[in-house]
Order: C-alpha cells, then sequence, then structure tokens
C-alpha cells in the first residue's frame, strides 16, 4: 500500500528484465499481470522530493508509474512512458493540465473547470473520474464516475459514466462504447485486458510498462 507523501509525489518504478516468449502461449483474453511474475519483480522506489516551479512538467520513462496529488485535491496516476504538465497559476485562475501519454485522473469538483488538453482534444471536466491514452498511436478516453466532455476541432462529445471512445482517427457520437469489462482502466487495476489484440500489441504494451525485452522463439524450436 502507498500513500501520497506530504510532497505530493509517489514513484513506482518496475524492475527491468528480459525473458523469452513463444509465439504459441497467446491463448487467454485477460491476462493478469502475475503471468510474467516469475520473471519480474515489483518494486516502490523511494518518494521524489518534489518542488512546485512555475511550470510543473512530470514525465515516466519505461517500468514506472507515478501519482500526485494536486493542489485541489484532485489525483493523477501517471502510466509509463507518459508527459503531463499543468500552469503556474494552476487552482487559482484555472484547471488546465496537458498529457502526452496514459493518466488516470480522479478530478475534485470545484468552481473552477477542469480542462484536460491531448493532441487528439480537449476533455472538459467537473468533477469526475476518468481514464485518457494520448498516444501517437491512438486515443483512449473512458469514464468511470461523472461525466466529461471531448472536443476537437470538429465534434464535442458527452461521454457518461461506463462509456468509452477508443479510436485512431477522428471521433463522433458514434465512437462512443461501453466499456466491455469490469476494472477499467486495466493498467491502474494491474492487468492487461486483451480483446482482438496482436501479440505485438501486447507485448508493446508488456514492454512500456515493466522496461523488459522479448526473444521470441519459433514454436518448433527446443
Amino acid at each position: 500500500q502507498m500513500e501520497i507523501a506530504e510532497n505530493n509525489l509517489v514513484t513506482e518504478e518496475l524492475r527491468p528484465t528480459t525473458f523469452k516468449l513463444s509465439t504459441n502461449w497467446l491463448h487467454s483474453r485477460f491476462l493478469p499481470f502475475s503471468f510474467v511474475a516469475i520473471a519480474l519483480i515489483l518494486a516502490v522506489s523511494s518518494i521524489s522530493h518534489y518542488t512546485n516551479p512555475s511550470n510543473t512538467k512530470l514525465s515516466t520513462i519505461a517500468g514506472e508509474i507515478k501519482s500526485i496529488k494536486l493542489s485541489d485535491g484532485s489525483h493523477i496516476k501517471i502510466n509509463a512512458e507518459s508527459t503531463i504538465s499543468y500552469d503556474k497559476d494552476y487552482n487559482l485562475e484555472n484547471r488546465n493540465v496537458y498529457l502526452h501519454g496514459e493518466a488516470y485522473f480522479n478530478i475534485k469538483n470545484s468552481d473552477i473547470p477542469f480542462v484536460l488538453y491531448t493532441e487528439h482534444g480537449q476533455i472538459n471536466v467537473m468533477g469526475t473520474s476518468f481514464n485518457t491514452r494520448a498516444r501517437n498511436d491512438g486515443f483512449e478516453i473512458g469514464v468511470t464516475k461523472g461525466s466529461v466532455v471531448v472536443v476537437n476541432d470538429e465534434n464535442s462529445v458527452l461521454l457518461k459514466k461506463g462509456q468509452v471512445i477508443n479510436t485512431t482517427l477522428n471521433f463522433n457520437e458514434e465512437s462512443v462504447m461501453d466499456i466491455s469489462y469490469d476494472e477499467y482502466p486495466d493498467w491502474v487495476n494491474k492487468k492487461f485486458y486483451c480483446k482482438e489484440t496482436s501479440l505485438e500489441e501486447l507485448c508493446s504494451e508488456i514492454t512500456r510498462t515493466y522496461n523488459i525485452k522479448f526473444h521470441f522463439l519459433n514454436s518448433n524450436s527446443n
């Protein structure tokens, strides 16, 4: 169990390693993180000291997760290989946050709107909990509490609790789907959810999460 420290920043580090994987193993659609437990060791790093510069930027590397409590009481959990930043006047004149990568947000209600900016669009929030992935390969936002409005140059879409958008292209109201599994988002709950997921995609996510390398073996090899 980890608690947010007084300096408001906690870092988790997943120890890197290397293991071999045969291509005939992928049968389950819902895979717990424990399937790589024989090769991976979860370690909690020492709590990083955090100061509040005029413009705050937090980044994670492969195999690292950070959790931060903002001045308004909101919490953000930042997935591996991701970056968030926020303005020096956060919670004074605005609550603007910028994301590249993936993070889970638990946002306190306030008279000041919370706005999340990504390269795929912006998310307007009051008080809610949601996950956002904004990477080069696509855009996902799923709501676990409350509602959000997702906006880009062409569309404005309302997402309610239990709804998700997951797209590599533009989005509209037809892009909205129901979240199809419990314990969303999977990475926060230390799981990988796989539905029509290629082995390459899954291994890429495992590499990001654990900072490990794969060596593939021919299924006919000894």
